[in-house]
């Protein structure tokens, strides 16, 4: 599948200003405009399959690129009510996916090691009325992400495994499997069987970038930034030189505003396939707002003026990603007040299995605070990049590298969290080095 590295670094912050910027159709680019159009039509058509669903996730996205729009809304809206229609007539149980452990057979599953004390079970359990709670040998799972994505570990040594799902109407789903154990051949080398495995030549992995790089700010009071375009360039020479991206694969988007960011971001990203892996370096100011009780985090464009209207939120990003094929999504934040990306612990997943699993993952160089205008975040990332020597670097290890250096130099602690509301299972971002 496609991997998604989002790496977001904001150099800088300042305050909010009450300017305002409208953006319509007519200081839409006529391109932009087209590709909303375009969305807002596989919107339209999925709506009219009765795939709501997916219906309702083209429009967002159509309206993220053109939030103007009055004929989008509309269709949102009624798609919404078809979907509260097909709720209330709802008498389906869960759908219920296992991701691990390896099925083997229909009722049938394969325990990841012999002897290891702990089973890692993980799925994703989907249902139109909302998942209400998911159960496995008889214990409830503690949190059930976005997505629908679950995890927990259960006992080596049992035999059977039972999980059942319930959705908010009442349904009920059971899946129940036979636990065997593996081949004796793969209890060998139990320091082995937690690491990744040789990545297959049919996987056949493609590794793209988007490098996004504001400097030249004008406008909304925000100061310029002079080395964010440089930087970009040297977050391409690594992954050129060391990490075996074609530059035909690396989109660079220097000084462009909130309309060509969104739209080539969401271009690229309906044009991903399984086997992808994608880069979003994003260098420039940052800032983020409370509504309600939700922290947001939010990009500053070239000619940005009002964060209502023409920043681009954390929610904006979600919206575009929801639904995407890609295995991996991780963001790299240098962002003042890059903590506003939030997320929460979760069961650790066996290595064997992270690059397997989706993940969407966002490694900040700080919580709720400014952060230096020199970056420091990028800096330390560079060096542990260039400095690597493994065929391949999770993003794990990335953090426990840079962690020290950040947080001494900086005086910020940078954080590895989840991000987005859709795609987390349990794997993570792998940096694999080039032959």
């Amino acid at each position: 599948m496609l991997s998604l590295l989002i790496v977001f670094s904001i150099a800088s912050f300042s305050q909010d200003t009450d300017t305002s910027l409208e953006v319509t159709k007519s200081n839409l680019k006529f391109g932009d405009y087209i590709y909303a159009n375009l969305l807002e039509f596989k919107g339209w058509h999925n709506e009219r399959a009765g795939n709501y669903e997916k219906a309702m996730e083209y429009y967002r996205k159509a309206l993220t690129i053109h939030p103007s729009s009055d004929d989008i809304p509309y269709k949102m809206a009624r798609t919404q009510k078809k979907i509260k229609q097909d709720i209330a007539l709802d008498k389906s149980s869960p759908e219920i996916q296992l991701l691990t452990p390896k099925i083997i057979g229909s009722l049938t599953v394969e325990a990841d090691d012999i002897g290891h004390p702990q089973l890692f079970v993980s799925g994703i359990v989907k249902d139109l009325a909302g998942v209400d709670w998911i159960n496995i040998n008889g214990t409830n799972v503690t949190e059930i992400k976005p997505g629908g994505y679950f995890s927990m570990n259960i006992p080596g040594t049992a035999s059977k495994l039972i999980i059942q799902a319930s959705d908010k109407k009442g349904n009920i789903g059971t899946h129940s499997y036979d636990i065997v154990q593996p081949p004796k051949i793969a209890a060998s080398n139990n320091d082995a069987s937690d690491k990744i495995p040789l990545i297959s030549a049919d996987e056949n992995p493609k590794f793209h970038a988007i490098l996004i790089a504001c400097s030249d700010y004008k406008s909304g009071g925000w100061s310029p930034l002079p080395s964010t375009i440089s930087e970009s360039k040297q977050i391409k020479s690594v992954l050129v030189k060391k990490y075996g991206f074609d530059s035909t694969n690396i989109v660079e988007l220097y000084n462009k505003d909130y309309v060509k960011i969104l739209s080539t971001l969401s271009s690229l990203l309906e044009s991903m396939n399984e086997n992808d892996n994608l880069i979003i370096y994003f260098a420039g100011h940052g800032t983020y707002k409370n509504k309600g009780t939700e922290l947001i985090g939010y990009w500053v464009p070239i000619n940005a003026t009002n964060i209502d209207v023409d920043y681009i939120s954390s929610k904006k990003l979600d919206e575009l990603v929801a639904g995407s094929k890609t295995k991996h999504i991780l963001m790299l934040s240098d962002a003042c007040y890059s903590g506003a990306m939030r997320g929460k612990e979760e069961v650790k997943t066996p290595s064997k299995w992270e690059y397997k699993l989706r993940s969407r993952q966002v490694l900040t160089s700080g919580g709720l605070e400014k952060v230096p205008g020199q970056s420091v975040f990028v800096k330390m990332v560079m060096e542990a990049l260039q400095n690597n020597e493994a065929p391949y670097l999770p993003v794990s290890e990335l953090y426990s590298i840079i962690y020290s250096g950040i947080k001494n130099q900086a005086n910020t602690e940078p954080k590895l969290i989840d991000f987005g509301s859709d795609g987390n299972e349990g794997g993570q971002f792998y940096f694999m080095k080039k032959n």
